[in-house]
């Protein structure tokens, strides 16, 4: 690998880090989450699922696969609703 190569990569990934350090200062809120996080572009989208839960192996098979993250029993009324496990970033309902 040619040094122009790797440095051209590693400058992508630093923008890449800086956006998402950007947006992780501000809530993002939608309306609704698409297919793909807006903010890396990756299709690795789980959804939190809080309050007590009566495991299955269909959820243990959602957890497995990162579908489904246990986001625990106290709910703020703000809480992120959705989570990109690619870049981490959190999505929150949007406003009415």
């Amino acid at each position: 690998m040619s040094a122009y190569l790797f440095e051209d990569q590693t400058i992508g990934r630093l923008a890449k880090l800086n956006k998402i350090m950007e947006n992780s200062l501000d809530k993002i809120r939608v309306a609704k989450m698409s297919q793909k996080c807006p903010v890396c572009g990756s299709n690795k989208i789980a959804t939190y699922l809080r309050g007590m839960t009566l495991f299955s192996k269909k959820l243990q098979k959602d957890i497995d696969e990162g579908k489904i993250i246990l986001g625990g029993c106290i709910v703020s009324g703000d809480d992120p609703f959705c989570i990109c496990t690619d870049c981490n970033t959190e999505f929150y309902k949007q406003d009415l």
